[in-house]
C-alpha cells in the first residue's frame, strides 16, 4: 500500500500541467502548485504522524496536495485561457510522441542514472544503515538541486523568444554566487545538520552528505546550460545526448566499482558526481562552441 500510494502519487503530479504555464510565461501558478503540494504534505505530516507505525500516512499527504493542485490548475487554466481538454486524434498522439522521443529518452536516462545508484546500494547493502544515511543525505541534495529546476524552467520559454544569453550568463553566475558558499557552509557543518535533521544517529552521514554537496552547483550549471541555453541555438539534440551520456557513464563507473569490490556509499557518492559533471561539461563546451559561431555570424 505504501508502494502504491507513492504511484498514485507520482501519477498525479505527471498530469500536473506546469508544462502549459511555463509555454505561457507565467510561472506564477507553478510556483503556487508546488507550494500546495509541499504544504498540505508537510501540514499533514506535522498534524497526523506521531509515531513511525504511522509512515504509510506520508505518501497518502503527498498525494492529497497533488489531486489539489491538479484540481486549482486545470481550474484556473479554463477560466483565465479558456484551456481544457478536449477529444485528439491517434494519428496527432504518434506525432507528438515521435517528435518529443529524443527529449521522453533523455528523461527516462535522467531518471534512471539520479535513481540507479540508490537501487544497487539498495541491492548491495539491503536494510542497511549505509543505506538510510545514503538515502537521507541524497534527498537533502535534491532538495537542494530542486531549487535550479524552477529557474531553469522560467528562462526555457524567455531564451527561445529572446536568445538573452547575457541575462542567462548572470542568472548562472549570481546562482552560483549565492550556492557555492551555502554548500562550503553546509560542508564544514555537515555532521551537525545530518543530526539536526534525521537525528543524533544520523550524524556519521555527514561525510555522505559532504561528498555529495557539488551536486548542487552542478545542477544549476547543468540546467541552465541545457535546454534554456542550447535550444536557442539549435543544439537541443547535445542537451539530450548529453544525459543519455551520463546514463552511460554511471553505469560503467557502478559497474566498475562492483568488479573492484568498492562498491559502497562513499563511492557512489562520487560516481553520482562524477556523472553530472560529465553531463554538464559536455553542455558548457556545446554553449560555448556555439556562442563562437553565433558571434562570427552576426
Amino acid at each position: 500500500m505504501f508502494f502504491f500510494l507513492y504511484l498514485l502519487y507520482a501519477s498525479a503530479t505527471a498530469i500536473l500541467p506546469d508544462f502549459v504555464y511555463r509555454g505561457l510565461e507565467n510561472m506564477k501558478m507553478v510556483t503556487i502548485g508546488t507550494l500546495v503540494i509541499r504544504a498540505l504534505f508537510l501540514v499533514g505530516v506535522f498534524v497526523f504522524v506521531k509515531d513511525e507505525s504511522q509512515y504509510i500516512m506520508v505518501p497518502f499527504f503527498y498525494l492529497i496536495g497533488a489531486i489539489v493542485a491538479d484540481g486549482a490548475m486545470f481550474l484556473h487554466l479554463r477560466i483565465s485561457y479558456g484551456i481544457r481538454f478536449c477529444r485528439v486524434s491517434w494519428s496527432d498522439v504518434r506525432k507528438a510522441l515521435t517528435a518529443s522521443a529524443q527529449y521522453f529518452v533523455s528523461r527516462i536516462a535522467s531518471t534512471f542514472y539520479t535513481s540507479f545508484s540508490t537501487i544497487i546500494l539498495g541491492l548491495v547493502a539491503p536494510g542497511s544503515t549505509q543505506l538510510g544515511q545514503f538515502t537521507a543525505c541524497n534527498n537533502v541534495v535534491n532538495a537542494g538541486k530542486n531549487l535550479s529546476s524552477p529557474i531553469a524552467d522560467s528562462l526555457y520559454p524567455f531564451m527561445l523568444r529572446t536568445k538573452n544569453f547575457r541575462l542567462l550568463n548572470k542568472t548562472l553566475a549570481v546562482g552560483e554566487f549565492v550556492l557555492i558558499p551555502l554548500c562550503v557552509v553546509a560542508w564544514a557543518i555537515a555532521p551537525d545538520l545530518c543530526s539536526l535533521l534525521f537525528g543524533e544517529d544520523y550524524r556519521e552521514a555527514g561525510n555522505l552528505l559532504r561528498l555529495l554537496l557539488p551536486l548542487i552547483p552542478i545542477s544549476l550549471a547543468s540546467y541552465l546550460l541545457g535546454f534554456p541555453a542550447l535550444t536557442p541555438m539549435g543544439l537541443s539534440a547535445v542537451a539530450n545526448s548529453s544525459v543519455v551520456v551520463g546514463a552511460v557513464v554511471q553505469i560503467a563507473s557502478l559497474t566498475l566499482l562492483a568488479c573492484t569490490g568498492a562498491l559502497r556509499a562513499e563511492t557512489i557518492c562520487i560516481s553520482m558526481v562524477v556523472t553530472e559533471s560529465v553531463v554538464m561539461i559536455l553542455r558548457l563546451i556545446a554553449y560555448a562552441r556555439g556562442r563562437v559561431v553565433s558571434r562570427k555570424e552576426s
